[in-house]
């Protein structure tokens, strides 16, 4: 008989626990999807801060471990920015760099790493609106080496078109800096794909046979693992939102439309690469109807599959903030952005950081289940099944022990 109290004790906090441990990290949002907090957003406190700023690219220089921002539009007053600050996860610092030289103001343009030269490579970028208001873009090839805080003209014998709001990445395979799209002199959109080699300091048009359509705010991140570029959407003519996600392979220069039977909804958001989970993450954007976005979404190339995590923070909100992955610290980083639209006055400086726990929403209304990074079923939704199944035992128990 002490015996049975025993087991029963210990069966019975078990089934206590249970319900806490599940229901403490999953609950139900607005629309029905099964959530599980463990993904989080949260705010660095640097002591020093850049002026707020959006449409200024953020690059992770691995052989310094620190994050690169130059440039940016911070407004009317003041539209065009061209300082260089660089950013620790570590310490949670920034440091104005204020290199003697540097490129002159600009924002949207080109900005990478390139790991093997060990240093940041910059394309482009807006300049300005003749009386028309068309754009006036900037032309340069620039290098800028943390180490000596050294800025570059690297003046290449040919390049491509003057753009801005075009996207570019680093392969780190072929050792290639790969430009696609934007916006050219004029406001004119293209779909046109560039590599560019810093050993040879030269320019290649690569002219693929089938390429994603015009556009411009198209966002891009290298998946390491798969040796594949990542693009997804941006807007097309009349700032039409465009939501497909391609992959582009330089070694056989062949872009392919991946097609996902589910995919983000935004544009003007942004994209980094996690290696550590094999994933792309795409944050905030904008919906049609100046609808913000604080989404985070996950897409894993292996099984081209999009899933997403509902920020549910209010203070996320924001469209045109630029990310970088520190791999070091396996975080993601944001800075900076804005709140839609025109709002200029209102541009955000605030720093945040993030990292991927392995588990996101599968975006259906249809039902209701927790995935992980790779797209299988998360075990959190068996646990209510074991709940059930221990109260059984329980009650087995209890009638045994009344019959005894």
């Amino acid at each position: 008989m002490r015996r049975n109290k025993i087991e029963l004790l210990i069966l019975g906090t078990f089934l206590v626990t249970i319900p806490i441990t599940t229901f403490a990290y999953v609950d139900n949002n607005e629309y029905g999807f099964l959530v599980v907090n463990t993904n989080t957003w949260i705010k660095m406190n640097p002591e020093t801060i850049p002026p707020g700023r959006t449409d200024s690219p953020l690059v992770y220089d691995s052989g310094s471990d620190m994050i690169i921002l130059f440039g940016g539009e911070n407004g009317p007053n003041n539209p065009m920015r061209n300082d260089t600050w660089a950013y620790s996860y570590e310490t949670d610092s920034w440091t104005n760099m204020s290199p003697i030289l540097a490129p002159s103001v600009r924002f949207g343009h080109g900005f990478t790493y390139d790991s093997e030269s060990d240093r940041v490579i910059m394309f482009s970028g807006f300049n300005q609106s003749d009386t028309q208001g068309k754009h006036i873009n900037h032309q340069e090839t620039w290098e800028y080496d943390y180490n000596q805080n050294l800025w570059t003209n690297l003046n290449p014998s040919s390049m491509p078109a003057p753009r801005c709001y075009g996207t570019m990445v680093y392969d780190e395979e072929s050792d290639r800096t790969i430009l696609f799209g934007g916006i050219l002199n004029g406001n004119i959109l293209t779909a046109d794909t560039w590599a560019y080699d810093y050993n040879t300091n030269t320019w290649e048009n690569m002219n693929p046979s089938s390429h994603p359509s015009i556009r411009f705010w198209p966002i891009m991140a290298y998946n390491t693992e798969a040796d594949r570029i990542i693009l997804y959407g941006g807007l097309a003519t009349g700032a039409t939102i465009l939501t497909d996600t391609w992959a582009y392979d330089y070694n056989t220069n062949t872009w392919t439309n991946l097609s996902p039977i589910n995919h983000p909804t935004e544009s003007s958001g942004a994209l980094i690469y996690d290696t550590k989970n094999n994933v792309c993450l795409l944050f905030g954007g904008i919906y049609s109807n100046d609808i913000l976005s604080s989404i985070t979404w996950i897409y894993n190339y292996t099984s081209n599959y999009w899933c997403w995590i509902d920020s549910s923070n209010e203070l996320l909100k924001r469209c045109r903030a630029p990310l970088a992955y520190d791999i070091n610290s396996n975080r993601t980083i944001m800075f900076g952005g804005m709140p839609g639209g025109t709002d200029f006055d209102n541009i955000y400086n605030d720093t945040w950081s993030f990292e991927f726990q392995g588990q996101c929403i599968t975006p259906t209304t249809t039902t209701s289940t927790t995935t992980t990074a790779n797209g299988t079923p998360s075990p959190l939704p068996l646990l209510p099944m074991l709940y059930g199944l221990t109260l059984i035992v329980i009650l087995t128990m209890l009638r045994r022990s009344h019959n005894n």
